[in-house]
């Protein structure tokens, strides 16, 4: 088992190959680069801790604190990067791991969060990153090479075996291997029994240290001046809040995507008894209503799933695309769609298109009734990450039924930046009161987002016994 093996990090932009681990000075920070470029990506600071001891599992592991890693494409955000790392450093360690210019006739492509007990934990847009990574599959397969998918189990059900034959893979060169720790991962590999290898290049010698009282002026002089300047800056730091009303920080929250805190900091500015905060808010409140999406842009289709031909549901686990019909709901009076009966629906697929600017897009489905979600967590479509894909289709199972009629409704948010956040706030907030009437809880939230930037779209639909 001496043939290289590539590491390769799903992501939501496409897949991120690691080129080159090098062990580094244990003086310095751990860091990721692109392609040997002299610039750390934003995830540098969390792969240090991932790395060092007492936070970190790579040290514990391997016994270095300080690795720089070099990828192809930038890595921004998250922690799912942390199961290709890791299969990385055990590549590394028994001399195995692909660099950039090496052939490889097999290739490890891998998502998941690591804890301290080296177990895989559930990470969130699995099926995009999959889908952005298709085409990276598909010409590596039929270069010769054979590609490994580890994905968390706590994942596997929304992917499902017949992944590659969907997608028009060739099974027999690419498997989907669900993993609940990293010893599964390693096993598969070819490390035996799946243990963690202990082999690492020696640490590199420490760095000489000037002797103790050297420099002391020119230290003190550099501490004064440090103090001087940090005062200075925090001085002009609180008078530019105070003049801007924090419009650096708003613009940074609306564009990273972190909606609770960009609602908590404009909700305090719109209560504050400072005049120009308070106008600052409202201002911004009015920019982000301009830059929601252009609803006519955003179409939404609701489609039964029924067996071909008038068959019987075909096992999910088993069945392929071609063994469903899948039939487009009828719109009904009232801009309304008719009716589906429950008999004979295996499931339903909903579509959403997008034919404007590149949009984020995140849907929910809800039971109007119990407040139940159908879907909650679906892959979301990201601005950007290509722009000709323009519309995301997923499928649930078909929901329970008591008897009674499930009237349901897609909701749909939108937005020029990161949704999931803001997604997950709404659905919380559409859950707190089962007793309030759900059209007018949907339009308070709907104005509440539109402040936000974001849009909040709808269809309803009803499954009838």
């Amino acid at each position: 088992m001496s043939k290289p093996v590539r590491v390769v990090i799903a992501t939501t932009e496409g897949p991120a190959e690691i080129l080159r681990l090098t062990p580094e000075d244990p003086d310095v920070r751990s860091v990721v680069c692109i392609g040997g470029k002299a610039l750390p990506l934003p995830i540098s600071k969390a792969y240090d801790a991932f790395v060092r001891e007492p936070t970190g599992v790579i040290e514990r592991a391997f016994g270095h604190s300080a690795f720089r890693m070099d990828v192809s494409v930038p890595i921004d955000d998250g922690l799912s990067w942390q199961l290709g790392a890791f299969a990385a450093h055990a590549l590394l360690s028994a001399g195995r791991l692909a660099r950039r210019d090496d052939a490889a006739e097999r290739i490890v492509w891998l998502t998941g969060e690591v804890d301290r007990d080296h177990k895989v934990l559930p990470v969130a847009q699995v099926l995009l990153k999959l889908d952005h990574s298709r085409a990276f599959i598909a010409e590596k397969t039929a270069s010769g090479a054979s590609v490994t998918l580890f994905i968390p189990q706590d994942n596997a059900a929304e992917i499902g075996a017949c992944w590659p034959e969907r997608n028009g893979l060739d099974p027999a060169r690419v498997r989907i291997v669900p993993v609940r720790d990293v010893a599964e991962v390693l096993r598969d590999i070819g490390f035996a029994r799946g243990d963690i290898p202990s082999a690492m290049p020696r640490p590199l010698p420490e760095k000489q240290k000037p002797a103790r009282g050297a420099g002391v002026f020119r230290s003190a002089l550099l501490w004064g001046l440090n103090i001087a300047v940090a005062a200075l800056l925090l001085a002009g730091a609180f008078a530019w809040a105070v003049l801007r009303s924090d419009l650096a920080e708003w613009d940074s929250f609306t564009k990273s995507g972190k909606f609770r805190a960009l609602d908590a900091a404009l909700t305090e500015a719109a209560a504050s008894d400072c005049f120009s905060c308070r106008l600052a808010a409202r201002g911004y409140e009015f920019w982000l209503a301009r830059q929601v999406p252009d609803e006519g842009s955003i179409s939404i289709t609701i489609s039964e799933v029924r067996g071909r031909d008038g068959a019987a549901c075909p096992p999910a686990a088993a069945a392929l695309r071609t063994d469903y019909a899948i039939l487009p709901v009828s719109p009904g009076g009232g801009g309304k769609l008719s009716a589906s009966r429950a008999e004979g629906l295996c499931g339903l697929e909903f579509t959403l298109s997008n034919v404007g600017e590149p949009a984020h897009l995140w849907p929910f489905a809800q039971n109007i009734e119990t407040r139940e979600y159908l879907i909650s967590r679906p892959r979301a479509l990201e601005a950007g990450a290509n722009p000709r894909e323009t519309s995301l289709s997923f499928a649930v199972a078909m929901p329970e039924m008591s008897g009674a009629a499930l009237p349901y409704q897609l909701n749909v948010l939108a937005s020029r930046w990161p949704v999931a956040e803001a997604a997950e706030w709404a659905m919380e907030e559409m859950r707190k009161n089962p007793q309030a009437i759900y059209a007018a809880e949907w339009d308070s939230l709907r104005e509440k987002l539109r402040r936000r930037g974001i849009a909040l779209l709808r269809q309803g639909h009803e499954i009838t016994p």
